[in-house]
């Protein structure tokens, strides 16, 4: 072979090493221009008939975040769309209990540190292996002044097994677990009129202390999240009543967070997921006695930059 033959050569074969690193990039962690994105799974191996866990990871650049659910006056939730082999479905995304991002004048809900959106993969009775999951993720990171809208694809191949065997990624799972608000059936109602939307839940007494709470609605612009909340708390009932948002008459059934405020730096937040139904009147209840703060003031649940 000549010097030019095999210059050539090694030339070729330089760049199918590249062609092959950059797309294996482009399919496993992506590094966008103000975040990352990835996709990990909490096994390393999948049984038939079976179900697991996966989760896409977003994390931002530090002065930037991304958005819960709802987002809040400003943002937009992250949306994914799945490749999956026949047979396999992907159940909705789960978000960790949000904390408040402050823009401008206006208040976001989401998170400025690395966040897990996990959602449980349910497989056939029959496949063969590996499988491989990709997915598109599309999702608008921000900081203090500026958004950017930003996508990916990542992907991730897994070996058919006995699908008990945990990977490294088990910790992060169980920590963003750890974050996801507990789901309860107490009983909860609401009203609404232009100015207000008022909302009352029966906490069981063994629940413990969560007279000091703050409610983050799944339903958008149902408040004006900027604005103070007032809460009351009598004989195991919380009152919480807030400012109007745009979309206050449309909602019959609400599903929302409540996350308590932690009395020291020691403290953890407890949060809970509940549902409430529209009626047409609350227990009478005294409106000046409840207390009221700013979520500008609540600097335990704020996401600082």
């Amino acid at each position: 072979m000549n010097k030019l033959a095999f210059l050539r050569r090694t030339l070729l074969t330089t760049i199918s090493i590249l062609v092959a690193l950059l797309s294996s990039v482009a399919l496993g962690q992506s590094q966008m221009k103000h975040s990352k994105l990835d996709l990990i799974s909490e096994v390393t191996s999948v049984a038939e008939g079976s179900t697991f866990s996966v989760a896409i990871t977003l994390d931002p650049d530090p002065g930037w975040h991304v958005y819960w659910k709802n987002p809040g006056d400003n943002g937009k939730a992250p949306s994914e769309t799945w490749t999956l082999p026949e047979g396999f479905t992907a159940g909705e995304l789960q978000y960790t209990v949000p904390s408040f991002v402050p823009f401008g004048e206006y208040m976001s809900y989401g998170y400025n540190d690395k966040a897990l959106f996990i959602t449980e993969i349910k497989t056939p009775v029959d496949f063969d292996g590996p499988i491989k999951i990709e997915c598109s993720v599309s999702w608008l990171i921000c900081d203090d002044s500026l958004c950017v809208p930003e996508s990916g694809k990542v992907s991730l191949s897994i070996p058919k097994g006995s699908g008990e065997n945990l990977s490294t990624w088990h910790d992060d799972f169980e920590a963003a677990r750890a974050k996801h608000p507990q789901k309860v059936d107490w009983k909860a109602e609401f009203v609404t009129t232009e100015e207000s939307v008022e909302l009352e839940i029966q906490i069981p007494k063994d629940v413990g202390d969560v007279s000091d709470v703050w409610f983050f609605p799944a339903a958008q612009k149902l408040i004006n999240h900027a604005q103070p909340q007032s809460i009351g708390v009598e004989n195991s009932v919380i009152r919480i009543k807030s400012v109007a948002g745009i979309r206050f008459g449309r909602y019959e059934e609400i599903v929302g967070v409540l996350r308590t405020v932690p009395s020291s730096a020691k403290e953890k937040p407890r949060s809970f997921e509940f549902q409430a139904q529209r009626v047409k009147q609350l227990t009478e209840w005294d409106l000046d006695a409840m207390s009221t703060r700013s979520p500008t003031d609540i600097k335990a649940l704020s996401a600082s930059h």
